[in-house]
């Protein structure tokens, strides 16, 4: 059972979406790429790295608007997480207050959704 979501507050909801980014890294980083093709989770992986692409650039990370995670191969999709929920977090810790409450539940919510 996941630990209850903390208050509302930017600070609160980023360690959450820190939490849960751990989380679902600590699970798949060590999946091989027949793990990654089977049920369709390489394309669920592909798919979160691209809405943390553009929450990034919701967040100002300055990504051209048409700018997306280059395809990669299956052994590599776990570090292309990493890197994009990285760069997310270090986004957050400058946003104002209500920007970073919100694109921090976004990238919860994202990376809950994606059900790796």
């Amino acid at each position: 059972m996941p630990a209850a979501d903390p208050p509302p507050g930017s600070l609160a909801q980023a360690l959450l979406f820190q939490r849960e980014l751990t989380a679902l890294l600590h699970r798949v980083a060590p999946w091989s790429p027949s793990r990654w093709r089977a049920h369709g989770w390489a394309g669920a992986a592909a798919d979160l790295a691209a809405e943390l692409a553009r929450l990034g650039r919701r967040a100002g990370s300055g990504a051209p608007g048409d700018a997306a995670p280059g395809a990669v191969a299956p052994h590599g999709l776990a570090d292309q997480l990493a890197v994009l929920g990285t760069e997310l977090l270090d986004l957050l810790a400058v946003l104002p207050g209500p920007q970073a409450h919100a694109v921090a539940a976004a990238g919860i919510a994202a990376v809950r959704a994606a059900d790796l």
